[in-house]
């Protein structure tokens, strides 16, 4: 999650933005424990003490963060990968044309890696922030970005998208017409013809008439969390928890495992499991990474059809 609180060591004093008088953005982590207790967070090592660093997104192997920066561009998306157990450097993320010299503020990536939803305040679009998306090419490359069309962006700001594990229920925040109250959430579904369906304002009491931001779910939908600021809060934004009983998916499989090494030993970094279909219609392989930290996998699958599972390591030679 985003916070801009101070260093411990006041490093982060030397650029406290005059017109807010707030520390710059850093990225911060908490795990739960085995009481289901959120734990004292703590800073991520690539944070700058005078630079903004927001948290976009995250791999759901929790091998890359994806964060925005506005030190290039009017402020762009960029990307820290997960090795020798820590994140490393801030890179720009310079595949395809995802950004540009106008504003791109946010990314969301299916569980897949095929698909990549990311905002941007480009030219051509319908009015404001829009939402667009590329497609991972057989080669490794991003397509040319696609604009998700009027049905999604309106005339004035969509936001932080975030995609499910199923890959085509997209949730997104809005501050059209459609909405309560400054940036509400939406949710919207692609079918199987690439369609969207007309997005559905989540309504009160999940919106509020303030901003709500950054919806994003568990595994099963019935758990969210958002960014809003309201008057019951502890300050500016901050991080709520909405339990639902309606945003559960449906007709979905959903394959979950953990990888133990037998001597106890830490995850090799290249360990990976193949999931290969063997009765789908066209010939489907995902490759899938557990996270380091505790081996765990997750992938969705296609209902009442077939998979081989392999495992492998060190480049595939075991």
């Amino acid at each position: 999650f985003t916070s801009r609180r101070q260093w411990e060591n006041k490093a982060s004093d030397r650029n406290i933005d005059p017109r807010k008088n707030m520390h710059p953005e850093d990225v911060y982590v908490s795990f739960k424990d085995f009481d289901g207790e959120w734990m004292d967070p703590y800073r991520l090592e690539f944070c700058d003490s005078l630079q903004n660093e927001a948290t976009v997104a995250l791999s759901s192997d929790e091998r890359r963060i994806y964060v925005y920066q506005d030190s290039k561009g009017n402020g762009d998306i960029f990307y820290s990968d997960f090795t020798t157990n820590k994140f490393q450097e801030v890179n720009h993320l310079r595949e395809g044309k995802i950004n540009t010299d106008s504003w791109e503020t946010h990314c969301t990536v299916t569980p897949d890696g095929q698909h990549m939803y990311f905002v941007s305040d480009r030219k051509g679009g319908f009015g404001g922030r829009d939402i667009y998306r590329v497609v991972k090419m057989p080669d490794g490359s991003w397509s040319e970005p696609v604009n998700l069309g009027p049905n999604i962006n309106g005339p004035m700001d969509e936001e932080s998208p975030f995609i499910s594990i199923d890959n085509k229920t997209l949730y997104f925040s809005s501050n059209g017409p459609k909405s309560m109250g400054g940036f509400d959430v939406f949710v919207t579904v692609r079918d199987d013809n690439n369609e969207w369906s007309a997005p559905i304002n989540l309504g009160y009491p999940l919106n509020s008439a303030v901003d709500d931001l950054f919806y994003t779910t568990t595994v099963d939908g019935l758990t969210g969390y958002l960014t809003s600021s309201r008057s019951d809060g502890f300050g500016e934004k901050d991080i709520y928890e909405i339990q639902n009983d309606y945003l559960g998916f449906k007709n979905l499989a959903v394959l979950k495992g953990q990888i133990h090494t037998y001597d106890g030993k830490e995850l090799p970094e290249d360990v990976s499991i193949t999931l290969r279909c063997t009765n789908c219609g066209d010939p489907i392989e995902r490759k899938v990474f557990p996270r380091l930290r505790d081996g765990v996998f997750m992938s969705s699958l296609e209902p009442c059809r077939e998979y081989d599972m392999i495992f492998s390591y060190e480049n595939g030679q075991k």
